[in-house]
């Protein structure tokens, strides 16, 4: 099941089913109409990943224009798309650069969800071992994602305009 909405990609959702895990991947501007709008796309997927861990990758963000309001709001969703989870899943954020760091940290520090472990990295070896994904490949798998990666099943572009469809 793919999600494509036509414009410049700043949001894509990949899924590795045999390691458990979603990569959430962000460049560009991260504002609080991307940001909102990916979790909800994202938690509206059919076959729900609610026993997957997730990899937040922040590395190609260029700027942060996101405020408390949708950081809470975005925790609140993902509580309850995952209140019901056997085993608490994982999310490492990896944000190498201060701006997506600062920004994982304040949500870490006071608005993450509930219902997910959360850790925030600013090295991909780390966040990988963390989430206990022991391919030692993976972490070049993860540089040559891109569109036509077979595992891409959501992409969001930064401004949806009128011409998008879903």
């Amino acid at each position: 099941f793919r999600v494509s909405l036509i414009n410049t990609m700043a949001a894509e959702a990949h899924i590795f089913p045999e390691q458990k895990l979603l990569i959430s991947r962000f460049s560009g501007v991260l504002t609080n109409e991307l940001f909102k709008g990916y979790y909800d796309d994202l938690l509206s997927l059919p076959g729900a990943t609610i026993d997957f861990s997730e990899l937040v990758d922040f590395r190609q963000i260029t700027e942060v224009a996101i405020d408390d309001n949708t950081l809470a709001w975005v925790a609140l969703q993902v509580d309850q798309a995952f209140k019901s989870a056997v085993i608490k899943p994982k999310c490492a954020v990896l944000a190498p650069h201060d701006l997506g760091f600062g920004l994982a940290r304040m949500y870490e520090g006071g608005m993450s969800p509930n219902n997910v472990e959360l850790g925030v990295f600013r090295d991909v070896a780390e966040a990988l071992g963390w989430l206990k994904i022991d391919r030692p490949d993976f972490e070049t798998a993860l540089e040559q994602l891109d569109q036509s990666s077979p595992s891409l099943v959501l992409r969001r572009p930064s401004d949806p305009g009128p011409d998008s469809t879903r």
